[in-house]
C-alpha cells in the first residue's frame, strides 16, 4: 500500500519541484548587440545647381593695321587681371556607373587689361576685357562617389574695349564690341557635404582673328584693325545643389 502511495505521489512532487529548482539556477545574460554605425550621407550628382567663382585671367592679343603693311601698326601683348562671377547648370548621373553629363552657363566680370607699346609708330593700344560668358556641355567621371573629374566645351563670348593713344598721350580711336568664339576646359569638383560642392577649373577661350572697326574719339569712322585674341582663366568656386535629385538612386558607382 505504501509503495502504491509513493508511486502515485512522486511524479507530482517532481513536477512541482523541478520548475522551482530550475528557477534557482543563475542564467547568463545575453551578449549586448553592438549599435549599428550611422549610414554615410547619400551623394546625389543628379539635379541642378547655382554657384559663384573667383579667379585670375590672362588675355593674348595680336593686332595690326593691314592698310599700313610692315613695318606699321603691329604688336602683340599678354596681360592679366582678376575675374569673378557665377554659374548655373544641371547634371545627370547614370545610376551604378561613373558617368555624369551636364550643361552649364557661366558669366564673369573681369579686370583683365594691359597696354601695348608700339615702338615703330606713334600709336599705343590700351585694351581691356570687361566680361566673358560661356555656354557649355560637360562630361564627368566619379572617381569616388563625392569626387567628380570633368571636361567641358562649347560657345564663348567676350566684351572688349580698345583705345588707341596718340603721340601726345590723348585718346585717338576707340572700339567697344562683343566677340564670339569657342571654349574648352577641365576641372575637379568635390561634394564635401550633401548639396554643397567646391570646384577648381581651367578654361581656354579662343576668339580667332576679327577685323575691328575703330571710331574717332570725337565721333566718326577712322579705320579697321585686325585683332587676334584668346583668353585663359583659372578659377575656384562653390555650388549649391537643389534637392531635385533626391527622388533618384544615390551614386553607388561600381569600380
Amino acid at each position: 500500500m505504501k509503495k502504491l502511495v509513493l508511486a502515485t505521489i512522486l511524479p507530482f512532487a517532481l513536477a512541482i519541484g523541478t520548475p522551482a529548482s530550475a528557477a534557482d539556477v543563475p542564467r547568463k545574460a545575453p551578449a549586448a548587440t553592438p549599435a549599428a554605425a550611422p549610414a554615410a550621407p547619400a551623394i546625389f550628382w543628379t539635379g541642378c545647381y547655382l554657384g559663384g567663382n573667383l579667379g585670375a585671367g590672362s588675355a593674348s592679343k595680336d593686332w595690326q593695321n593691314p592698310s599700313l603693311g610692315e613695318p606699321g601698326d603691329h604688336g602683340q601683348a599678354d596681360f592679366g587681371g582678376f575675374i569673378g562671377g557665377g554659374q548655373i547648370g544641371c547634371d545627370y548621373h547614370f545610376t551604378n556607373t561613373w558617368l555624369t553629363i551636364g550643361i552649364q552657363g557661366m558669366f564673369d566680370g573681369a579686370s583683365v587689361h594691359g597696354d601695348v607699346i608700339d615702338a615703330v609708330t606713334t600709336f599705343d593700344l590700351t585694351t581691356r576685357v570687361h566680361w566673358f560668358a560661356t555656354m557649355t556641355g560637360r562630361i564627368g567621371f566619379t572617381v569616388q562617389p563625392n569626387w567628380l573629374l570633368y571636361v567641358k566645351g562649347g560657345g564663348a563670348w567676350v566684351r572688349d574695349h580698345h583705345l588707341t593713344i596718340d603721340v601726345t598721350g590723348a585718346p585717338f580711336e576707340v572700339a567697344d564690341l562683343t566677340r564670339s568664339g569657342w571654349t574648352a576646359g577641365a576641372g575637379a569638383e568635390w561634394m564635401f557635404v550633401p548639396n554643397w560642392s567646391l570646384f577648381i577649373e581651367y578654361d581656354f577661350l579662343d576668339f580667332g582673328t576679327r577685323t575691328i572697326p575703330f571710331d574717332l574719339v570725337g565721333g566718326g569712322f577712322s579705320e579697321t584693325w585686325d585683332i587676334k585674341q584668346n583668353v585663359q582663366v583659372i578659377m575656384a568656386g562653390i555650388n549649391f545643389r537643389f534637392d531635385w535629385g533626391k527622388g533618384k538612386a544615390p551614386v553607388v558607382a561600381k569600380y
